[in-house]
């Protein structure tokens, strides 16, 4: 309980109370730049190689000691996050690219973790060098920043079944700001934005729905809550105006509550920007703030024998897409193969007669969407995509296609 005590009470012996000191006998010079607490342990992290302080007895000055465990190369300006079952660390892969990797506990030896490159499969999809890391103990991601591109955030998001991660995903968010740093509490996202050179705070709830209903709920970025004033206007900081760019105003009470609409507004000369909404009324409640644009691109298919080895001797016709959506609004798909141009389709699961359409009632649906093809399977690209105020929910993503395939003859 003297944390300002640095040196030894006495030279006869080594009290179980004294400052511990001890330095690693490894051979390696690098210095030790990050601790990371995890699993009963602490881990040591250097840039060419990671050492543990064992934590399974109390760690005192006559029995502290300092082991060297892996020897994999760290990018040590960025600090290592643990979760639950993992420690995540960046590692340069060649110039210009860095790699993400993952330690794991050994099966076989306590106090001893075994890592692997978690990105190996995408060696080009990460450029430039880790800027922070940052992990959610409770929800299962990962988000990355990186020097090439500071409005994008590398996203890892994977599934734990058991002793066994049985689903991982990599994908990239863009913002059309710089961001500057992101960091977990629970559920919840903070990212901190630089908006024409201001720090602006933004708050992202990683639950579905966010404790409200999918299904009446717009989604904007960056948005708050107003009122209408008796005027039929409503006010916004300055600041986000200028991020905004588009502003849009989706109802949240009064008649017509799922009205959405985009606003234009005029300077008020208080840091402040006024904004007329047509048709509202002193009272009524509306969430402003900037549409965003949800994508997504799937893995072409292709025809796998028993080994799980693609075959490519026979043409393959793929003739359809089958969607199926869960209270999603307008979406764009886009299809296109080496040989056709690319074409694209504005559709939505709302159709004449479904019981989701009716006077003032939310524009989504849930259902099954075709898409034709005809299209060669092994090249096609298939992008569905939306910048509508309402989520896009993929269930399921089902395909057909037709494939001969030839057998050889017995004598």
């Amino acid at each position: 309980n003297r944390p300002l005590r640095f040196f030894r009470s006495t030279i006869e012996s080594l009290q179980a109370d004294d400052p511990i000191e001890v330095a690693s006998t490894a051979a390696q010079a690098s210095p030790y730049v990050w601790a990371t607490a995890f699993n009963k342990d602490l881990v040591l992290w250097a840039d060419r190689y990671q050492s543990i302080v064992p934590g399974s007895a109390a760690v005192t000055p006559s029995n502290a000691n300092i082991a060297v465990m892996n020897q994999y190369d760290a990018r040590i300006t960025v600090q290592p996050v643990a979760t639950g079952r993992n420690v995540f660390f960046a590692a340069p892969r060649s110039e210009g690219y860095d790699g993400i990797w993952e330690m794991l506990p050994s099966d076989y030896t306590t106090s001893q973790l075994i890592g692997s490159d978690v990105t190996n499969h995408i060696p080009r999809y990460i450029k430039g060098k880790c800027r922070f890391m940052s992990a959610s103990t409770t929800s299962n991601i990962l988000v990355c920043g990186f020097e090439d591109d500071q409005t994008q955030l590398l996203v890892h998001e994977y599934l734990w079944s058991g002793g066994e991660k049985v689903h991982h995903a990599w994908h990239k968010w863009e913002f059309a700001w710089p961001v500057i740093d992101a960091w977990f509490i629970n559920d919840r996202m903070y990212i901190l934005f630089n908006v024409n050179d201001k720090a602006v705070y933004t708050l992202l709830d990683l639950r579905i729905g966010a404790g409200t209903s999918a299904a009446t709920t717009g989604r904007l970025d960056m948005f708050i809550d107003v009122t209408v004033a008796a005027d039929g206007t409503v006010d916004a900081p300055e600041e986000l105006h200028n991020a905004w760019g588009e502003v849009w105003a989706f109802k949240t009470s009064g008649e017509h509550p799922y009205l959405k609409q985009k606003l234009v507004g005029n300077d008020t000369g208080f840091d402040t920007y006024r904004y007329a909404v047509p048709g509202a009324v002193e009272g009524d409640t509306f969430v402003i703030g900037a549409r965003y644009t949800s994508t997504l691109v799937p893995t072409a298919p292709s025809v796998r024998d028993s080994n799980g080895v693609p075959i490519t001797t026979q043409r393959t016709l793929l003739h359809k897409y089958v969607v199926t959506l869960r209270d999603t609004g307008e979406f764009t798909y886009t299809i296109s193969d080496k040989f056709r141009a690319a074409v694209s389709q504005d559709t939505s699961p709302l159709t004449f007669g479904a019981p989701e359409l009716g006077i003032g009632e939310p524009q989504v649906a849930s259902g099954q969407q075709y898409i034709p093809a005809r299209l060669d399977m092994p090249t096609s690209r298939l992008s569905i995509s939306t910048d509508d105020v309402y989520d896009l929910n993929i269930t399921s993503l089902e395909y057909g296609f037709r494939y001969n395939q030839r057998y050889g003859r017995r004598r």
